[in-house]
C-alpha cells in the first residue's frame, strides 16, 4: 500500500543581494491511497494522509527533511527532487524483460515470436531466422557484437513456432573487445498450450563464423538439432544423435537444400571435434 510523507522545504529569499528575515514553509505532498485496511491502524495512516493532504497545523508540525534553497530556480528543482522522494510507494528493482529472463540459473523465453511465420516445414521457419535476428541490436557487431538465443518447438499440433530470441548471457572477452554471449533457453511458455522443443537457434555477430567446438560438444547439446547462423546469414545445423551410436552430422543451408559438410564421430562427440566429408 503507497502511502504519504509530509516534506518540509525552508526557503531564504534575497533582494539585492541582502537577505530578507523570516523563512516560508512548503508542504509537499503525493496522493493518498484509494483503499486502506479497515483496522485502527490502517484508520489513523488514513487520516495522517488526508491532514497532510489538507496542509492541517498537525502534519505542518512534525518535523521532516529540510532543504534550505535561495534562489528560484533552486526552489523548483528542489521541489520536483522531494516530491519525487516523497511520493515514492516502494524501492525501485530491475524490470525483467516480458518476453525472456531467468528462472534460477536457466534462460527461459516467450513464444511464438511474431517476426516468424508459423508452419509445418520446419525449414520454412529456419529459413526466417537470420534476417529477423539480424534487425535487432548488435547482432552484427563482430567484436562487439550480440548473440540472439532461441527455441524452435511445437505444440504437439505438427505446426513448428519460433520463440522470442534472448540476449540473456555472460560478457565474454575476444581479443581487446567484449561481446555478448547468450545462453540457450531451455524452457519456453507458449500461453496456447504445452511447448515441446524441437531445436535451439543462436547467432554470431561476425562473417564467417561457423559452429565452434563448444557449439558442438555433446554435453552441451539440449535438443534434438542445433541451428545456427552468422552475420552474413550462412545457416548451419547439427544433428548431434546423442543417444545413438553413430556419427554426428553437420548441414550447411544452400539454397533450399541441406548439404552435408562433415561428422562428428563417436569418439568425438565429447569435445565436438569435426571431420570433413572429404577427409
Amino acid at each position: 500500500m503507497g502511502g504519504c510523507i509530509a516534506v518540509r522545504v525552508r526557503l531564504r529569499r534575497q533582494s539585492s543581494g541582502r537577505k530578507i528575515p523570516g523563512k516560508t514553509s512548503r508542504h509537499l505532498q503525493c496522493s493518498c491511497p484509494s483503499q486502506v485496511p479497515d483496522t485502527p491502524r490502517g484508520r489513523s495512516q488514513e487520516r495522517g494522509c488526508l491532514a497532510t493532504l489538507r496542509g492541517s497545523q498537525d502534519t505542518r508540525d512534525r518535523p521532516g527533511p529540510v532543504l534550505l534553497v535561495k534562489s528560484p530556480s533552486m526552489r523548483r528543482w528542489g521541489a520536483a527532487l522531494l516530491a519525487g522522494l516523497a511520493c515514492a510507494s516502494e524501492p525501485s528493482r530491475p524490470v525483467e524483460p516480458s518476453n525472456y529472463g531467468y528462472k534460477g540459473k536457466e534462460v527461459w523465453v516467450n513464444g511464438p515470436w511474431p517476426a516468424i511465420t508459423s508452419s509445418r516445414d520446419v525449414d520454412e521457419v529456419i529459413d526466417q531466422l537470420c534476417p529477423a535476428i539480424m534487425k535487432l541490436p548488435r547482432a552484427a557487431w563482430r567484436d562487439y557484437g550480440q548473440e540472439y538465443c532461441g527455441v524452435i518447438y511445437s505444440l504437439g499440433d505438427g505446426i513448428y513456432r519460433a520463440s522470442y530470441p534472448s540476449p540473456l548471457g555472460p560478457t565474454v572477452l575476444v581479443g581487446p573487445a567484449k561481446r555478448k554471449q547468450c545462453q540457450p533457453p531451455r524452457i519456453v511458455h507458449d500461453a496456447l498450450g504445452r511447448a515441446v522443443p524441437w531445436a535451439d537457434y543462436h547467432s554470431h555477430p561476425w562473417v564467417p563464423s561457423e559452429m565452434t567446438e563448444d557449439d558442438r560438444r555433446a554435453n552441451l547439446q539440449l535438443f534434438h538439432i542445433r541451428i545456427q547462423f552468422d552475420a552474413g546469414c550462412t545457416v548451419m545445423k547439427l544433428i548431434p544423435y546423442l543417444s545413438e551410436d553413430r556419427p554426428g552430422e553437420m548441414y550447411v543451408r544452400r539454397g533450399k537444400q541441406w548439404v552435408l559438410t562433415g561428422h562428428i564421430l563417436p569418439e568425438d562427440k565429447r569435445s565436438g571435434r569435426f571431420t570433413p566429408v572429404d577427409e
